[in-house]
């Protein structure tokens, strides 16, 4: 006999409690999390009601909280044993098959960056000295496209998902991790098969040749941003060639960084939380995640890299999926210029947002504090780049042309990329072409599954701010006001990265109202003024995890 009872819900969806019944052979306790197959919703007189698809575990058990946000996101944890198989003769049948025309170019001195806990590896760096001062880069990405091909199960899987799930205690691969974490990851010490676009750039960072290359490289050294920087700040040694290959790449990033600021690229570096767990996923520190420019390096490489690989594909003619960022509208750049007035800085010159009054903007603000805020201003002014078949440019980057192409391991896109590279600069016909109407599917769903990625991973971040929150109840914090609302201020702590409201009904002292210019919240009887930017002192008063929504007052 079936027995009923009520789960309550997690998270945001629904409002009331849902009735399930229950088979006998399954084992639901309480205070176990599981995820429910809705049948009805209910109504005024009925509840929702469902059936027990999964039983996730105990909420108190490590990891099942950022599992149940998995899982309410909908993302696939799992493989299918299908593509598992599929994986495996994949391997067996391609990893001793280099393919046509692959060239051993393990003798260069080759080397990774990425953060210390990196488990795969998309990408690889080397520079060798020229004659006359130049120097020849060599971008080397993981020849994903050699092991995963369009008629296989895991592109299937891989198109599906889209991209890699970073969550906050873990990694929902793209690809199956022997794939993703081993066969093909640019791991040291190992031959590897490699996509190489070698880039011979003079002493200014601009071009005078390039070529692509299928290639077998064997990276030197793994390295994290930490060591690099430590290089770069002559604080420790790797070897001399290593050092040397730092150096250089380097001096060489800072022209390319110059060159697209110069044309139009905004230089958003905003600051990140990094949310440090203990060994049962309880939030024992929230820190400012490090930002070295050693991480600029890579990235100035990386996105040279794909608008490089983005201007041949057009000057070929080639169908290709484009990451595309509009520009912003009239009606946010308006509402950009009366923030920054608030905040007692220059207006915008004119209807329009580019490099020349928004760098300005951004450099005219003090200290690290404010220039966070208003990078984040201007990031909320923006349009959220996505995937299309055609290319219209990148404004963020005043770029004319721009692809994703450098992390086939943990993106679709660059994956497909990586196949238009392949067909019109290595003669691999294996590949084919996608027709117009695949290519337009396959944009939408990439720009969908990413956008379902970062929310999710949001959540989780979320979630652990919530309950290390919970930890501080009653206790004050300095504050920044981050946003105004008739209905209180948003505020960000100055130490943890933490957001939070200061609801109207807390801030007792005074009947607060928006003022005319929608940037400060006024108090109708003081006169007191509680502006955007302006520091505060905090109380936490309220936390709720299933809302993931923490409440402070002003004290």
């Amino acid at each position: 006999m079936k027995r009923q009872v009520y789960l309550a819900p997690l998270g945001r969806g629904l409002l009331g409690d849902v009735l399930i019944q229950i088979a006998p052979d399954m084992e639901v306790d309480e205070g176990d999390v599981a995820i429910v197959n809705l049948r009805s919703y209910g109504d005024a007189r009925l509840p929702p009601t469902g059936r027990v698809e999964r039983v996730l575990g105990r909420l108190s058990d490590p990891g099942v909280d950022v599992l149940a946000i998995a899982c309410e996101s909908e993302l696939p944890i799992e493989f299918p044993p299908d593509v598992l198989s599929a994986t495996e003769k994949a391997i067996s049948a391609r990893v001793s098959d280099p393919g046509i025309r692959r060239i051993d170019r393990s003798s260069l001195l080759c080397f990774t960056i990425d953060p210390s806990d990196a488990q795969d590896h998309d990408d690889a760096l080397s520079i060798v000295e020229l004659k006359g001062g130049s120097v020849e880069v060599g971008v080397h990405i993981a020849d994903v496209a050699h092991f995963v091909r369009p008629e296989d199960p895991m592109d299937a899987e891989a198109r599906e998902r889209g991209t890699s799930v970073y969550l906050v205690d873990r990694v929902i691969p793209m690809l199956p991790p022997v794939l993703s974490t081993e066969v093909c990851s640019l791991n040291p010490e190992v031959r590897r098969f490699a996509i190489s676009l070698f880039l011979e750039l003079d002493q200014n960072g601009s071009i005078k040749n390039r070529r692509y290359e299928r290639t077998v490289i064997e990276c030197r050294y793994a390295l994290s941003y930490g060591e690099a920087q430590a290089v770069l700040d002559k604080r420790s040694s790797i070897s001399q060639d290593v050092d040397r290959a730092l150096f250089l790449l380097d001096q060489h990033a800072k022209c390319i960084r110059s060159e697209r600021r110069a044309r139009g690229g905004l230089d958003l570096d905003l600051p990140e939380a990094k949310v440090v767990l203990d060994e049962n996923g309880f939030p024992i520190e929230i820190q400012r995640r490090e930002r070295y420019e050693s991480h600029r390096l890579v990235e100035d490489f990386m996105i040279f890299a794909n608008e490089v690989v983005a201007t041949d594909l057009c000057a070929h003619g080639a169908r290709a999926l484009f990451r595309v960022h509009e520009p912003p509208t009239a009606e946010s750049v308006e509402e950009l210029a009366e923030a920054m007035s608030a905040l007692g800085l220059q207006r915008l010159r004119g209807k329009s947002l580019d490099a020349s009054n928004v760098q300005a903007l951004i450099d005219s603000a003090n200290g690290i504090e404010q220039k966070a805020l208003v990078s984040s201003l201007v990031l909320r002014t923006l349009q959220r780049a996505r995937y299309d078949k055609d290319n219209i440019g990148h404004f963020g980057l005043g770029s004319d042309a721009y692809v994703h192409f450098t992390s086939p391991i943990r993106r679709y896109p660059d994956l497909v990329v990586q196949r238009a590279v392949a067909a019109t600069f290595l003669g691999d016909e294996g590949f084919g072409d996608l027709g117009s109407e695949a290519l337009k599917v396959t944009a939408e769903l990439a720009s969908a599954r990413e956008q379902r990625a970062v929310e999710a991973e949001r959540e989780t971040v979320a979630l652990k701010k919530v309950e290390f929150m919970e930890a501080r109840l009653g206790e004050t914090f300095p504050a920044r006001i981050t946003g105004v609302t008739s209905f209180g201020l948003f505020v960000t702590l100055d130490e943890y990265f933490v957001d939070g409201l200061v609801h109207v009904r807390s801030m007792e002292d005074d009947f607060y109202q928006v003022s005319e210019g929608k940037w400060s919240l006024v108090g109708e009887r003081t006169g007191n003024r509680h502006t955007l930017g302006d520091h505060l002192e905090v109380q936490v008063i309220r936390v709720d995890k299933e809302a993931r929504h923490i409440d402070f007052s002003y004290v």
